[in-house]
């Protein structure tokens, strides 16, 4: 059972690495190249959608044409913006550094699945392994917060102008957080059973 678990991982941290990661890096050129040619792009900023004292009504015509009522409803705006310099450059940080983020846990984790399949996993180099891949996830979760910020930041204004129905969202994503503390404790407990595994093969 172990070993099917372990196959299945590499299967899907293969497909990662080789299928998904190519197709963000080739997302990045065709955005970047669109935005030096001067065309808009279409800008995704999550949002809640809220309106003061009312509920928002959309009509259910899969629920006999009734109504249901919405409040506080998380969505993704999508919004056609013509790129200035610093946007450019603030769109191109953030791709950037989230396909490189992406590498890195997809690396990590694919040498990290190969020393399980070998029966070597107390290693020192699979304690530091694990610690990028920690470290990794929870920048990634902070820099989807900062994302947030500057949307805010761009964006919020203009939807309160536009009769405050949509109010950008801008959170931490805990769960994320929480799996990587949850992989940096791992890496501890990996780090003391090679530091167990050395003094048992020096005593003997």
């Amino acid at each position: 059972m172990n070993k099917f678990v372990i196959q299945f991982l590499k299967v899907l941290a293969a497909l990662s690495w080789y299928v998904l990661l190519p197709l963000l890096v080739i997302l990045g050129i065709i955005v970047a190249i669109s935005s030096l040619t001067g065309h808009p792009i279409e800008w995704d900023v999550p949002v809640y959608i809220h309106q003061s004292g009312e509920h928002l009504q959309l009509p259910a015509s899969l629920l006999d044409s009734r109504t249901i009522s919405l409040n506080k409803v998380e969505g993704v705006l999508k919004i056609k913006v013509q790129l200035s310099a610093l946007l450019m450059a603030n769109m191109m940080s953030f791709l950037g550094l989230s396909i490189f983020l992406f590498a890195g846990i997809t690396y990590h984790a694919r040498r990290l699945l190969q020393t399980l399949s070998a029966n070597t996993p107390f290693t020192a180099e699979n304690y530091l392994r694990l610690r990028y891949i920690s470290i990794f996830i929870i920048a990634a979760t902070l820099i989807e917060f900062i994302n947030g910020l500057f949307n805010y930041a761009l964006f919020s204004e203009q939807l309160k102008a536009a009769g405050d129905v949509y109010r950008v969202k801008v959170s931490v994503g805990f769960l994320p957080l929480l799996i990587g503390l949850v992989i940096f404790l791992l890496a501890e407990i990996f780090r003391k059973g090679n530091q167990l595994k050395t003094e048992n093969e020096s005593i003997i």
